[in-house]
């Protein structure tokens, strides 16, 4: 059982790494280094392996959240204006896949898990404005 430890560690990071192709390959070794680490500290700590990758997930869905991570720290927001200052609507600055980010004016933001309403032609005429 201790020899298969390192082997099932082993397949996850090797899962991960195959997993994180839209990451540039320096990242990517980070990422990987960085689950390492952190199962070489939670082992460390007398948690078992089986416990530690339960916690971990799915690897290729890390690898997701590694590279949604990348995509948002890479990709600038959009110079708009601010909404105003009284507005209760908010304003698209940036699209990654699936997450919409919505811009707020300081003296009112919704609170979280709160659904937004979507006018869909002004979120197409904002897709267009920012394919220009």
């Amino acid at each position: 059982m201790e020899q298969q430890q390192p082997l099932a560690s082993q397949r996850y990071l090797d899962v991960l790494r195959a997993s994180l192709t839209g990451l540039p390959e320096a990242d990517r070794d980070d990422a990987v280094r960085e689950i390492e680490s952190h199962i070489a500290l939670a082992r460390a700590d007398g948690l078992p392996l089986a416990a530690i990758l339960a916690r971990l997930g799915d690897p290729r869905a890390l690898a997701r959240a590694y590279e949604t991570n990348y995509l948002l720290e890479q990709q600038p927001l959009l110079a708009s204006d601010e909404p105003a200052q009284s507005s209760l609507e908010g304003k698209l600055v940036r699209i990654v896949g699936p997450v919409l980010d919505v811009q707020f004016a300081p003296t009112y933001v919704p609170e979280i898990h709160h659904a937004l309403e979507v006018d869909p032609l002004g979120v197409l005429d904002e897709l267009l404005e920012i394919r220009k």
